[in-house]
């Protein structure tokens, strides 16, 4: 019979059969080294006989008395005392205490207990381990061997007890036996080795010890199974998987329990939610992160979830899911802001927590003001987290011609770290380039890397389904599409054609906004054909994109250009500047493809390397448009929302948030 505590909290599991989901505490996997040894000399053994026996059990033993341990049915190993035969102890894992009590059901008999190799991490434990049996399990073929002797030496030969969780991961409280797989159950089964089965339960309190939370623990230990000698190896595998289990279960009633903690099983397919997204910029779609916002929005809708959207665009004002809060005001420079296509938000606490509450999860797009302050009471709320990475450090410095300074740099990520992603349970960078950037000076490792994606509609077009498709045929067509800004570097491109064999003949086209666009028109001048200028729909993207005959992209600061992307899409041959401070470096193919950051004559050279060869740029061409699954609309945001759903189970499981 099992009673619910009144003090009972909830954690969710995903995996219907029990195996996966761990709710312990997340342990690295920890390299053994070539000099671990498992076998032990006869002096260490004595030493760590002395260590467990004289010192570990005794004041572990007193703690056990004090927190109301209980060990029942040890008469039940009787037979296997007197005929001083080692045997295999079978237990669930419902608490780290479950480690010390294999100790006390062995009672004179050496105990060594099979555990993850992660606790060796702890460098100050390791030896005390050791002392006390733990036996890690290998994490490299080249100890597997080592290991499996060892275990049969301890119980066969030296006629001690080895002790296996057959469950591997650990549900503290857990008052029922879950599904393990049998094929562990290959020790005892080789040496025809006895099995008890022991249950670790969470009994009743009573008396002095409802002055208590949790419930005291109680060990069962079962009757001995023994393998059969008319069956094969394989057989008896099954035969003592089966019987254990069944035992287990049967142990598992026998008493009365109080449940703790219940376990409950959600289809993540079947959750939905309530997220927010915190967007610091937010209007028209004439940057990469507004359509990043955009795009995760609509997608989050269509599966069902409920979008709350925090951001300034005061055209959202009154609509239904939109918490709008005032525009930033930066006084005089307010119109540099003005064209940059942005408007910033400011802070406003009412609007903030109004948009949080009932919240269960927030996601920020931006590590500006509005996603700062929304991230930090949503911590302190105990709501999950998760955020983007859409902002290099060089975006904010360059506005103060500071981008080429590394320290200024650093002091940049730093800042957004300290104010935004530390309070943040999982960061999707758009890149790997990205990751690796800010990892290197955080130090978090919580990331993942996943595209911002591109719209439905960007892709390779016959000749027959595109309008006018003769339009440049005298002439090359070369496409460059991003904000006239100065980290874009468009005066590279404007000067490589000045250097180019084909300045005559090469056509450019320029689509895009941004607060440089009278300067460089300026400084096109002087070619031969006028560039073309303006901010262009997606199918009329996706028809220059599919006429041009090469994509330049000579920016030196990137985190995930959505232009490469749409470009790739679209099957572009692609020149890209080879800045470390880009991720275009690498979508290049091979050397060919990419070009010497801010050297014109470098980028002249490769670009008629490509217009001369026809055939090499349609072969070019036909690789990228095969990259196109990686960056599709249902590919990318599906990995978003289940890194959302993820992040939201996690921290449910882990108990940092309230039970929903």
């Amino acid at each position: 019979m099992r009673i619910d505590s009144k003090f009972s909290k909830i954690r969710y599991y995903e995996d219907p059969n029990q195996l996966i989901d761990d709710f312990g505490e997340e342990l690295p996997k920890e390299e053994l080294g070539d000099k671990f040894k498992y076998k032990r000399s006869k002096f260490y053994a004595f030493i760590s006989y002395i260590f467990t026996y004289g010192f570990a059990i005794p004041l572990t033993k007193i703690i056990a008395f004090f927190i109301g341990v209980k060990i029942e049915n040890k008469s039940k190993l009787k037979e296997l005392k007197k005929s001083n035969q080692g045997y295999f102890i079978y237990a669930n894992h419902e608490g780290v205490f479950d480690v010390i009590c294999n100790l006390y059901v062995g009672g004179k008999k050496r105990v060594n207990t099979v555990g993850h190799s992660g606790a060796f991490s702890i460098i100050a434990a390791r030896p005390f381990l050791r002392l006390l049996g733990y036996l890690p399990l290998p994490n490299s073929p080249r100890y597997l061997l080592n290991f499996q002797s060892t275990i049969e030496d301890l119980v066969k030969n030296q006629k001690q007890i080895v002790a296996i969780f057959p469950e591997a991961t650990l549900w503290p409280y857990y008052t029922k036996i879950r599904h393990f797989k049998y094929s562990s159950f290959r020790y005892p089964a080789r040496i025809n080795a006895p099995v008890v089965p022991v249950f670790y339960a969470r009994r009743v309190k009573k008396g002095f010890w409802k002055l208590f939370r949790k419930p005291r623990l109680s060990v069962l230990i079962g009757d001995p199974i023994y393998p059969k000698k008319e069956l094969s190896e394989r057989e008896n595998i099954n035969y003592l998987g089966e019987s254990c289990y069944n035992s287990l279960v049967n142990l598992s009633n026998s008493i009365n329990q109080e449940v703790y903690v219940k376990y409950i099983y959600r289809d993540k397919n079947d959750l939905k939610l309530t997220i927010l997204v915190v967007c610091d910029v937010y209007g028209e779609e004439n940057n990469g992160t507004i359509v990043a916002s955009i795009n995760l929005i609509k997608y989050l809708k269509e599966r069902g979830h409920t979008v709350r959207v925090l951001c300034c665009d005061q055209n959202q004002r009154g609509k239904e899911g939109f918490y709008v809060t005032q525009t930033r005001n930066f006084y005089i420079f307010n119109d540099y802001v003005k064209r940059n296509g942005v408007q910033l938000a400011k802070k406003d606490t009412e609007v903030i927590l109004a948009s949080l509450k009932g919240v269960d999860l927030v996601h920020v797009m931006m590590p500006f003001m509005l996603g700062k302050m929304a991230a930090k009471y949503a911590h302190h709320m105990g709501i999950p987290i998760t955020a983007g990475f859409h902002c290099q450090a060089e975006n904010v410095t360059n506005h103060f011609f500071m981008q080429n300074v590394d320290f200024v740099n650093r002091l940049i990520y730093k800042d957004f770290y300290l104010k935004l992603y530390r309070y943040v349970d999982t960061i999707a960078y758009p890149s790997e380039f990205m990751k690796t950037t800010f990892e290197k000076i955080s130090k978090l490792g919580n990331g993942i890397v996943i595209s911002n994606c591109v719209k439905e509609g960007y892709k390779k077009l016959d000749r027959s389904q595109i309008e006018n498709p003769d339009e440049f045929k005298d002439k090359y067509l070369i496409v460059y599409n991003a904000r006239f800004s100065k980290e874009k570097c468009h005066k590279t491109l404007i000067k490589a054609i000045k250097y180019s064999k084909y300045k005559d003949k090469i056509q450019l086209f320029l689509p895009g906004r941004g607060p440089l666009i009278d300067k460089v028109k300026k400084m096109s001048k002087k070619l031969t054909n006028q560039p073309i200028f303006g901010f262009y729909n997606l199918n009329e993207l996706v028809r220059y994109y599919n006429l041009c005959d090469l994509y330049v992209h000579p920016s030196g600061i990137d985190i995930e250009s959505v232009s490469i992307i749409e470009a790739i899409c679209c099957g572009c041959t692609l020149l890209v500047s080879d800045s470390k401070k880009s991720s275009s470096r690498y979508f290049a193919l091979d050397d060919r493809n990419i070009f010497k950051h801010n050297n014109a004559k470098d980028l002249a050279k490769k670009m008629d390397y490509w217009l001369e060869h026809k055939e090499e740029r349609e072969i070019c061409s036909k690789h990228y448009a095969s990259l196109i699954d990686k960056f599709t609309y249902n590919v990318c945001m599906s990995s978003m929302e289940d890194m959302m759903l993820k992040t939201f189970i996690d921290k449910v499981k882990k108990n940092k948030n309230k039970a929903v």
